[in-house]
């Protein structure tokens, strides 16, 4: 629900939706700081940077993505599911209209 799958705050979504989501790239700064601590980002971290391969051999039945198409985050989450998608054809994509972050 609403993942937040990369620290890039330059989604087009971020601009659109700054008006209607609660979330700001300044607060973000703040919480990257705090949830990496004096570690690097990697594909756990950021799953957007993953490469398609990564997702491939998932051992599920169907993954589920929730956004809202009024949360920052949204751009990046659907981008999200369609890396996942790549190499598996049980991703089901909501997005949620007129919501912002979870």
């Amino acid at each position: 629900m609403s993942p937040w799958v990369t620290f890039d705050t330059n989604a087009p979504s971020m601009i659109r939706n700054a008006s209607s989501d609660y979330l700001d790239p300044k607060s973000l700064a703040r919480a990257i700081s705090g949830f990496l601590g004096c570690s690097e980002e990697d594909s756990y971290t950021t799953p957007l940077t993953a490469p398609a391969g990564w997702w491939r051999d998932m051992k599920v039945e169907q993954i589920s993505i929730l956004g809202a198409d009024k949360e920052v985050f949204c751009d990046d989450i659907l981008t999200l599911a369609k890396n996942v998608n790549v190499h598996n054809d049980v991703v089901q994509i909501l997005v949620a209209p007129g919501e912002a972050h979870v």
